[in-house]
């Protein structure tokens, strides 16, 4: 009876990629570590194998199964080139929440991709790539996130930047301005109203005197909150009003918009600590902070209408 050794071979080898499983290790910036994987159950790593323990098996984790987790295929490239890999899935599940997207506590998060034999994962990883999260957009149903690995990293601009703009980031030590100086550009504060979970009236605490500071005074910073439902978020502002300025609201209490509605609901007595903005101009820089020797812009350099702009007739 003939035998057909090649599609044996071949059948052999299908099994073989079918006991393949991926298993992602996911650090958050905020340290946070979640563990997941594409097989259809548990799994335990000794994650000894890619941290560099001197005992591999020191460290054992289990990476659970989680519906609503997808990985595309990894495009990748030859030579010094950058690879990536696309994830996505549904927001509210256990592994992305929409409160953890509103605090950025997705953004430049490290993924660990492992792939192993998931019948004798401990014999340690078949491949083992390392990449960080670039990108992360969501349309409040659907999350997608863009990973790159280390040659990306290579690949990412580093210099200075001309711009009309100043570069600094502020506070930072180009730009020579305390950022978290108290009571002068960082504020304690706390709700005395709220109209929604982006629109609030506030005032000062311990001293503190932000309701006294000028219109927009923080736009374009931000504030941490110190108590009540959102503790430890940060959110951005988009306009600040003083308690005696052009707000044409009725309380007498200063008031602060933010950029975007809070995870958690704000309620009268939420403490926070407010900081102020920059918007980078050089008038900003000269009136707000008298600090335009280190003003990092150019506002010289022309921009796109004088280079389309065309010669005119002179009548002789």
């Amino acid at each position: 009876m003939a035998h057909d050794v090649g599609n044996g071979r071949q059948n052999l080898l299908d099994g073989e990629l079918c006991r393949l499983a991926h298993l992602f290790r996911v650090t958050r910036l905020d340290g946070t570590v979640l563990r997941v994987t594409d097989h259809d159950g548990t799994l335990t790593f000794t994650e000894g194998w890619i941290d560099g323990d001197t005992d591999p098996f020191t460290s054992e984790n289990t990476y659970s199964p989680v519906d609503g987790w997808d990985a595309s295929n990894e495009r990748a490239e030859a030579a010094m080139k950058r690879s990536n890999i696309e994830f996505r899935g549904a927001i509210g599940g256990s592994i992305v929440t929409t409160a953890d997207l509103q605090a950025g506590l997705w953004h430049d998060a490290a993924v660990d991709e492992v792939i192993v034999d998931w019948m004798y994962p401990w014999l340690g990883p078949i491949r083992w790539k390392h990449y960080r999260l670039t990108d992360f957009r969501f349309d409040g149903d659907v999350w997608m996130a863009q990973c790159e690995n280390r040659m990306g990293e290579l690949h990412r601009k580093v210099g200075k930047v001309f711009s009309k703009t100043c570069w600094h980031g502020f506070g930072d030590a180009r730009c020579g301005i305390n950022a978290s100086a108290s009571n002068t550009t960082m504020f304690s504060s706390t709700v005395t109203a709220v109209t929604t979970n982006a629109d609030f009236r506030f005032e000062g605490t311990g001293g503190h005197t932000p309701e006294d500071q000028a219109d927009d005074f923080f736009k374009v910073g931000h504030l941490t909150w110190t108590s009540g439902n959102n503790k430890g978020r940060s959110y951005p502002v988009y306009q600040s009003y003083q308690k005696t300025g052009s707000d044409p609201g009725t309380s007498d209490d200063a008031r602060l918009v933010l950029q975007y509605p809070t995870a958690a609901t704000i309620q009268v007595g939420d403490g926070f600590t407010v900081y102020a903005g920059c918007d980078r101009t050089l008038a900003e820089c000269s009136t707000k902070w008298s600090n335009l020797v280190n003003f990092g812009g150019f506002p010289q350099i022309p921009g796109t209408s004088a280079v389309a702009k065309t010669g005119e007739e002179v009548a002789g």
